[in-house]
């Protein structure tokens, strides 16, 4: 610990040091001095400022005087003002601060900015009679089993403008939490809440701007000769660390403070009421069934625009950034989440195979993709959004990322061969998103794919029809969606009712309806008519917890919308012409229902605070909702361990209840007790533990199995559950409106978000979700894709298929619509990074259609005669072989023969001879391009400069005359010799006589009489 022990201020800080003294010793043999732990309303009150503006600015004058806070200090504390004439010493205030919060409101938001508090470690994480679990061994207290003492190290750090004299710190503890929402609740009522408290502890006598200093805290459970926790049963109990100073030129005031839960399954020996040695715990008749899934997933890494040749050839896959080699390599998130599993699943710490009985693997198909692309080579984009840039990772960084893919995808290997594994929609694609997008072949690679693709490459069989959307709950139209997608073929939604399920079926696919996993309070079983398939079995809560039937609680089925109901944005209405979509809410079928599993909303909340990018789910109502990000990761991991701590205890404690009822005569001792309902412990997709968190929690869970709170249930079981007859009937409820996910219409009850029939609609606003300029542009990428795809004219050269070439691309939309990172600080960061998925995709696609196009001539081409052909060079770059015709544009005059369908070959060219007709002799200029087989254009439109020797009717008409002259010639001469006449023409013959007799004579030479 760091205390200075100057400050500028000498007097005035002996008179405060002088009066703390003097309350001191007026209040040293008053009964709240020593023993128990005070109540909050005994403490001497300090004042509690709400902003900086509370304290007059450095260099400024005028007294500061302090208002009581009966909660916020110690009977030792005494209030003063600034004015060194003055000092006041109060003992045993009951005054209030007029703008103080009262007991029950939050306080965690206003705090003056003058101190920062942070909780660095707690021993022990998780108080028991045994050894203590949690993190790996750590410096400080012995972790070897667990202590009667609670002891609390932290940091208090300048964060002000000013410096801070008198810092202290003490330990408060609040009423143990008997209901699920105070999980959350608790960590954001006001400290007066917390009335359970221990002495103030000096800190610094002062700190300046920036400085910082360290603290340790110990308090004994129970133990009525000193101040105490006063702990007295296990339970989940809400600590609080509180830090009070005196900021200059103000009062004494609380600057900051900081919370977390402590999980205590038993009482160790000796602290319990009445000084009991033995080990305080009780006994429950069966443990609570508990299913985990552990997710694998990253934020989509692979840059867009590569289609498939590309992920096959070393060196050629692309990364947005050197992130996931970095995190697959020793001491990153994702080696230390995967080697923290692989520990805990080792035979000397999970003997009995509990743990890996009760987890299951959540993998994203879109990581194992990557990675796997990864091991045949990599290099890093320069520019992301540019498929063309150059590479910006360094030899070095390719070597030992590709090393690292590859060790780790072994390690995945082997530690899925051992346990369940389930594949998460494909890159976590927002599946409200992948509805609106409409197009069937993107919603197969969302959710029918990525099973395939985990067995593939894990070699595996995983569980299959389970549907878990990223942010854990759905619009009633997308459940629709969902339901057909993964429906068997012929088999209409809700056709299964009542049909166990086949979580582990063919991969040729499901042989049941899904199941879809989403959040215990996005379902309201108010107002349905009952257990599926036992219309005598009405739902009686307000709630899915509120299932009666053993072992379903956690299982309901949820009604799906009825037909043509269309919501606020459109969901429902009628495809527009061309639309791939066959969604049958749009063209008024019938539904049905869906069988649904239930994860536990406060737990799978507080997870999601553990790591170093906390967020809060959408799923969490508005009344729980507070800033996570100004607790430390410790205290986030304590409050994750109490959240997984709480429906174990309660359950047990449930168990104790109603034994004794049935042990004082008030019940029936004939009538078995009921099992306890199960738990479904399920953290967000975009978890981001590190190595020492998530072994923490695994050891937790088998800290629970060892102690008997907890059983494990296979993922199978639970799916048995949902599929079984009897499971209640429910609809789909928004639990928090407005949050950018899902709300319900007007139709539905004021503020609650329930589906309300058939015509509930769900509206989506920009806080969360995919904005519509980015869908719409998506649209307009795949309406592109499916030329594309049409334009594929059979295997590469190297044996690549249309299929695996083109399915990449399809797979870029998806990673553009993917909710990593949406909900939390990132979500500006993740937007862009969308937004840069489908310019690069824009970009990807126009460099495609313009490698397929038409070879502009040199020169002048010259046509020997008018109906020569017309010779067209095409070329194609692509590594794909591609269907295309050709279009003409001719002048008047000229003939283009029927161009028909040509198949270009990859990285090739072929010459076209196209029939062509010319009716005159001159130069021309004709367009050419380049048609995809549904007529759109594709590559560049060339101009040929065509020059014809043809003369049109010239040719024809002065052949015909010349031709009839010489016989008009040639039929007068025959006639005049008929008749005996004189023809002129033989009096030239005559004259030419001698000569040609002199030719016969010589003999070298015909005569002229020979010619003709």
């Amino acid at each position: 610990m760091r205390i200075r022990t100057t400050r500028p201020f000498g007097i005035v800080h002996g008179v405060r040091r002088a009066a703390a003294a003097v309350a001191a010793a007026s209040l040293a043999c008053t009964p709240g001095a020593v023993g128990m732990a005070a109540p909050a309303a005994q403490a001497v009150p300090v004042s509690t400022a709400t902003s900086p503006a509370d304290f007059p600015a450095p260099g400024t004058t005028g007294a500061a005087s302090t208002t009581a806070d009966p909660s916020a200090a110690d009977p030792t504390t005494a209030t003063t003002t600034a004015d060194a004439s003055t000092t006041t010493a109060v003992a045993n205030s009951t005054a209030t601060d007029a703008g103080s919060t009262q007991p029950g409101g939050s306080d965690r938001t206003g705090m003056p900015q003058f101190l920062s508090l942070t909780i660095d470690t707690v021993t022990p994480e998780v108080v028991r009679a045994g050894p203590s679990t949690g993190a790996p061994p750590t410096s400080g207290p012995d972790r070897a089993g667990s202590a009667p003492m609670v002891t609390v190290t932290g940091t208090v750090r300048n964060v002000g403008d000013r410096d801070v004299s008198d810092v202290e710190v003490r330990l408060q503890r609040a009423q143990q939490i008997d209901d699920a929402d105070e999980v959350r609740s608790v960590l954001n009522l006001d400290q007066s809440n917390y009335g359970t408290v221990g002495l103030f502890h000096p800190v610094a006598d002062s700190l300046a701007r920036g400085q910082s200093a360290g603290f340790s805290l110990s308090l004994p459970l129970n133990d009525p000769a000193t101040r105490s926790l006063a702990i007295t049963e296990p339970g989940v109990y809400p600590l609080l660390v509180n830090v009070n100073g005196t900021p200059d030129y103000g009062g004494r005031a609380r600057l900051d403070d900081a919370r977390f839960l402590l999980p205590v399954l038993s009482l160790p020996a000796g602290t319990a009421p009445g000084g009991d040695a033995r080990p305080q715990g009780p006994v429950a008749p069966s443990p609570v069934p508990v299913t985990m899934l552990y997710p694998l997933t990253a934020a989509p890494e692979l840059a867009a625009g590569q289609p498939g040749p590309a992920l096959d050839s070393p060196s050629a896959v692309r990364l947005v950034d050197d992130s996931l080699p970095r995190s697959l390599a020793s001491g990153g998130r994702l080696h230390g989440v995967l080697t923290a599993a692989r520990q805990a699943l080792t035979p000397a710490a999970d003997p009995h195979g509990a743990l890996a009985a009760g987890l299951c693997l959540a993998v994203d198909p879109d990581l194992l993709v990557t990675v796997d692309a990864m091991t045949r080579g990599f290099e890093v984009a320069k520019d992301p959004a540019d498929p063309d840039s150059d590479a910006a990772s360094t030899d070095r960084i390719e070597s030992e990322g590709q090393a690292a893919a590859a060790a780790w995808l072994k390690d995945l290997r082997q530690l899925a061969s051992q346990t369940c594994t389930v594949a998460l929609p494909y890159a976590q694609a927002d599946l409200d998103a992948v509805r609106k997008l409409a197009s069937p072949r993107v919603t197969g690679s969302a959710l029918a794919a990525p099973a395939d693709i985990v067995d593939g490459i894990l070699g595996v069989k995983s569980v299959r029809s389970l549907v878990w959307p990223s942010v854990g709950q759905l619009a009633p139209e997308t459940l629709a969606t969902v339901t057909r997608a993964l429906a068997p073929a012929g088999e209409e939604a809700g056709d299964g009712a009542g049909q166990p399920a086949d979580p582990s079926g063919a991969a040729d696919g499901p042989s049941a309806p899904p199941t879809v996993l989403v959040s215990d309070n996005s379902v309201d079983t108010t107002g349905s008519t009952g257990a599926s398939g036992n219309a005598s079995s009405p739902s009686t809560g307000s709630s899915a917890s509120s299932a009666t039937l053993p072992g379903t609680a956690d299982a309901v089925r949820i009604e799906l919308p009825t037909a043509g109901a269309a919501g606020p944005d459109g969901a429902g209405a009628p495809p527009t012409a061309g639309s791939e979509s066959t969604d049958s809410t749009a063209t008024g079928t019938a539904a049905g229902s869906s069988p649904a599993l239930l994860f536990d909303m406060p737990t799978s909340a507080a997870l999601a605070a553990v790591g170093a990018r906390p967020s809060t789910p959408a799923f969490v109502p508005a009344d729980l909702r507070f800033d996570v990000d100004h607790d430390s990761r410790t205290a986030r991991l304590q409050d994750a361990m109490g959240a997984m701590a709480w429906p174990l205890l309660e359950a047990r404690r449930s168990a104790k209840s109603t034994l004794g009822t049935a042990g004082s005569g008030s019940g029936s001792r004939d009538e078995p007790a009921a099992p306890p309902a199960p738990l479904l412990i399920a953290p967000p997709q975009d978890w981001t533990a590190d190595h020492d968190e998530a072994a923490a929690l695994l050891g937790f869970l088998q800290q629970a199995y060892r102690d008997g709170l907890a059983a494990p249930r296979p993922l199978t079981t639970a799916f048995a559950a949902a599929s079984a007859p009897g499971v209640p009937s429910a609809e789909l409820t928004d639990p928090y409106p407005g949050d950018g996910i899902a709300e319900g219409a007007a139709s539905g009850p004021a503020g609650t978000g329930t589906t309300s029939g058939a015509d509930f609609g769900f509206t989506w606003n920009t806080d969360r979700s995919v904005p519509e300029s980015l869908l719409e542009s998506l649209r307009g990428q795949l309406s592109r894709l499916a030329t594309l795809d049409h334009m594929l004219a059979g295997n590469g050269p190297d044996g690549e298929t249309p299929e695996h070439y083109i399915t990449p691309l399809y797979r870029d939309v998806l990673r553009a619509v993917s909710t990593w990172g949406r909900g939390g600080d990132g979500a500006l960061d993740a937007r862009a990074a969308a937004d840069g998925r489908s310019a690069a995709l824009t970009t990807s696609l126009t460099d495609q259609f313009d490698a397929v196009t038409v070879v502009a001539p040199g020169s002048v081409y010259t046509l020997a005669s008018s109906q020569s052909p017309l010779l067209v060079v095409a070329k194609n770059d692509l590594a794909m072989p591609v269907n295309a015709s050709l279009r003409i544009r001719a002048p008047e005059g000229v003939q283009i023969g029927q161009a028909d369908d040509y198949v270009i070959p990859a990285r090739g060219s072929r010459q076209i001879q196209v029939p062509a007709q010319i009716e005159f002799s001159r130069q021309m200029d004709l367009r050419v391009q380049l048609l995809a087989p549904d007529s759109t254009p594709i590559g560049e439109q060339i101009h040929i400069s065509l020059h014809s020797n043809a003369y049109g009717m010239v040719i024809p008409v002065v052949t015909g005359l010349s031709g009839a002259l010489l016989l008009f010639l040639a039929g007068r001469r025959g006639w005049h010799r008929l008749r005996g006449q004189h023809d002129r023409a033989d009096d030239r013959a005559s004259e030419r006589g001698p000569v040609l007799e002199q030719y016969r004579r010589d003999g070298t030479q015909q005569g002229p009489e020979d010619e003709g």
